[in-house]
């Protein structure tokens, strides 16, 4: 029997996001660390934990030390994983975690045997495969063609936002604002960090600003992503266009993302 590994997330812009490790090793870290699970609210850029399945069992341990715990206690060097288990990782909120909670689902393997041999079988049962047989490659030719779809069928990725605000973020047109803004104040949308960028306040505030507001953007994402999930489809079209709003209208490549998730919804 196989054993397959989720995770629901607790905590944090992704909370109720169900994920399934797709191998026999499954990495989780922040966005940007290269991990095979990357997930929002993590500190950027590191991984933190690994699972690993050897037969029928799973277990977790860590990328850096003491910084996970399990069931509110420390990691030992590799701990066998239990339904229920939940992980405590750091969150890029001060004071603040974000728990990951383990499900274990057996897989049993079904029978390859039919207990009927072809001498045995009855003639129409053998016609009736063949037409089977003559439906299942067409619908595979069917598929291979679907597969080579346009780019904005496709399912849309957390990468995929974040590309596209980064490369907003790294050719916005600068003199296009004109404002300049307190050092107290966040942007609330795209001409706002415009604001930001053009001003005088120090080069490291204005990458924390950048990337305060590469998480607004993905979050509202995330959360519509989630909403499609559960088949709520007024609230996840009000999320995209959210995200138009803040983008100011630009024609922009965040804006062009949301506007394609928008079309993939109309009519639902």
């Amino acid at each position: 029997m196989a054993v397959k590994l989720s995770f629901r997330v607790l905590d944090g812009p992704q909370v109720d996001l169900v994920i399934e490790a797709d191998g026999p090793k499954c990495s989780v870290g922040g966005v940007g660390s290269g991990a095979d699970r990357e997930i929002l609210g993590l500190p950027h850029g590191f991984k933190y934990i690994e699972f690993e399945q050897k037969g029928d069992r799973w277990s977790v341990a860590e990328f850096k030390p003491r910084s996970t715990l399990i069931n509110e206690k420390n990691l030992k060097a590799r701990n066998v994983l239990r339904e229920g288990d939940v992980i405590w990782l750091p969150s890029q909120v001060s004071g603040q975690s974000v728990r990951l909670k383990v499900a274990l689902e057996t897989i049993k393997k079904q029978s390859t045997s039919s207990g009927m041999s072809l001498k045995t079988m009855n003639p129409l049962i053998l016609v009736g495969g063949a037409v089977y047989l003559v439906v299942f490659l067409g619908m595979a030719v069917y598929f291979s063609m679907s597969s080579e779809a346009p780019q904005e069928n496709r399912q849309m990725q957390i990468s995929d936002v974040r590309a596209t605000i980064t490369a907003d973020i790294e050719n916005a047109n600068l003199e296009a604002a004109s404002r300049k803004p307190t050092l107290s104040a966040v942007p609330g949308n795209f001409g706002e960090l415009q604001s930001f960028l053009l001003s005088d306040i120090p080069e490291q505030r204005k990458l924390e600003l950048s990337e305060a507001f590469r998480q607004l953007v993905e979050t509202q994402f995330s959360d519509a992503w989630r909403l499609e999930q559960q088949n709520r489809w007024g609230e996840a079209r009000a999320k995209y266009k959210r995200v138009i709003a803040i983008m100011g209208g630009h024609d922009l490549e965040t804006t062009k993302l949301a506007l394609r998730q928008l079309g993939r919804l109309r009519g639902l």
